[in-house]
């Protein structure tokens, strides 16, 4: 998904695999550079870690959630900023 705001835009991509959460957060670990922020929680059967990377326009964030529900891991990618 794309869009354009006042300030810019955004681009969001969402991802769905059958993989374990804690292998599709091991993955974006050993492979985004420049990892600014990272956080991490869970709540009653869901998981969640946030990954903020890149500089400037280029930043960008990673947000992977596991719910024991839906037994699959949702990715999502965003990019918000000068477009």
């Amino acid at each position: 998904m794309e869009g354009k705001t006042p300030g810019g835009g955004f681009q969001q991509h969402i991802l769905f695999t059958n993989d374990d959460f804690d292998k599709v957060v091991a993955f974006y670990k050993a492979n985004l550079k420049n990892v600014k922020n990272e956080q991490s929680m869970a709540n009653a059967g869901t998981k969640m870690t946030m990954f903020t990377f890149g500089e400037g326009k280029d930043q960008m964030m990673v947000h992977v959630t596991r719910d024991t529900k839906e037994e699959r891991t949702m990715i999502q990618v965003m990019k918000a900023g000068a477009m």
